[in-house]
């Protein structure tokens, strides 16, 4: 057993004396590093999240990366083994968006919600988190106008105003081209009340369909380009009526679909996820202007008992964020704005954005109080046993998109091989560290 001895203080722990030394098979000892333990003691520090007793801070990000069966939307088994390796005893995962619908894919590649094969695909990854001791939140999504026309002719979007972003270069090459030419956005149909009655009874059959297969908890994607976000957002609603307009008419639609799952989950068995600083259609994101929208959101979340509220930042360098003044005045923006939704939003904060930085700066979002949980995302791409490495400061890769192989366009007329064995590198086949699963025992002085 590892002994991990600590004095706590006010804001972080402390090593006082650590003795790393641990018989791995009646053998060497493996040289635990103390140094790097104890810097990322505060994020193995169990917590209950709901009514779950998580092991640690750490959730595991959403990371399937487009590798859904082909055309059909459901878990492929290579997915399928990716969600085996990380649902262990205590931990926190998060699927990636399902979408409610076809109309809702944002690729031929992702994965859906709306068929009995894709209900009884996830119904094993519930059942294995059960087995496990492991919580498995689905999130569920609509993508909207950028919805590319592989998918849809008939994309749905808020205000019916042509997608402005051009199509990235990272999804499969199968669907990149169409006619030899690189896809495109259909021009939207702005959503009447008759859409909208649609779009909430889909996500009402997807979350049947989700409480049916094993899920108890689930998590709605408002943030990232989702057709959610579009309604929440002053630069991407252009409406004039009862969904437009004012914060209160902005978040109207995107709470109608909240209050619609919850009555299937449950009150206080829904949350969301959000995301700033990014484009969203075409359109910067600058919190500045949505300031007032998303306190009001927080506050309306917090009637509703909301079970977690997860938000991510693109921060300048990170990412596509654009080192603009526009952004710098956002980003100065944003930190007022997330001092002001811990304040407003009652439930578990779930920090995102981070992974990619110093053990001390995701470490500071939880003494802080900044964040219940922080969600690692880059820093746990290709690991399925992270938390276990940083529990006993071994060191841990930080694994980056370069690491997992992923569909690439080299040039327009030039498509990267997207094989089974190049989407299986780095995805399912990471080396697993031969670490005790049980933790280090902490005595507190």
């Amino acid at each position: 057993m590892i002994k991990l001895f600590i004095e706590k203080t006010s804001t972080r722990a402390r090593t006082m004396y650590y003795d790393w030394k641990y018989m791995k098979g009646g053998k060497e000892p493996v040289r635990i590093n103390h140094k790097n333990a104890l810097a990322w003691y505060p994020l193995v520090d169990p917590y209950k999240f709901g009514n779950f007793e998580a092991g640690h801070r750490i959730c595991i990000a959403p990371l399937t990366m487009l590798r859904a069966k082909y055309d059909n939307h459901s878990y492929s088994p290579m997915q399928v083994e990716f969600y085996k390796l990380r649902l262990k005893a205590g931990s926190v995962v998060f699927s990636e968006a399902m979408a409610v619908s076809k109309q809702a894919c944002i690729s031929l590649r992702v994965c859906g919600m709306f068929t009995d094969e894709h209900e009884e695909t996830i119904k094993e990854l519930f059942d294995i988190a059960t087995e496990n001791g492991a919580l498995f939140i689905p999130q569920l999504t609509h993508g909207g106008k950028v919805c590319p026309n592989t998918v849809t002719s008939e994309p749905l979007s808020c205000d019916g105003v042509p997608q402005q972003s051009k199509p990235p270069k990272n999804f499969p090459p199968e669907e990149y081209l169409v006619n030899g030419e690189a896809y495109t956005f259909a021009d939207p149909i702005r959503m009447d009340n008759s859409h909208m009655r649609q779009v909430i009874s889909e996500f009402v059959q997807s979350a049947e369909r989700l409480k049916r297969a094993g899920a108890t908890v689930c998590n709605l994607c408002m943030g990232g380009n989702s057709l959610l976000h579009s309604f929440i957002l002053s630069s991407t609603n252009t409406r004039t009526d009862g969904y437009g307009g004012t914060s209160i008419n902005r978040i109207k639609f995107p709470l109608q679909v909240f209050d619609a799952v919850e009555k299937v989950f449950g009150k206080g068995n829904v949350g969301i996820s959000m995301s700033f600083g990014f484009q969203c259609s075409g359109n910067i994101d600058n919190v500045k202007h949505d300031f007032k929208t998303h306190i009001l959101m927080a506050n309306e979340l917090t009637k509703r008992k909301a079970h977690h509220y997860t938000y991510w930042f693109r921060y300048e360098g990170q990412g596509t964020a654009p080192a603009t003044d526009d952004f710098v005045e956002a980003y100065g923006k944003w930190e007022e704005l997330r001092s002001r939704l811990r304040s407003e939003f009652k439930g578990p904060m779930i920090a995102s954005g981070f992974s990619t930085k110093a053990p001390e700066v995701i470490v500071e979002q939880i003494v802080s109080g900044k964040a219940d949980m922080v969600m690692m995302g880059l820093g746990s791409l290709c690991n399925p046993d992270l938390v276990n490495k940083i529990r006993h400061g071994v060191s841990h890769e930080k694994n980056f998109h370069r690491l997992m192989a992923v569909p690439r366009i080299k040039e327009d007329s030039e498509l990267k091989d997207w094989s089974e064995a190049d989407q299986a590198r780095g995805y399912i086949d990471w080396p697993i560290a031969d670490l005790p699963d049980e933790p280090p025992q902490v005595i507190h002085l």
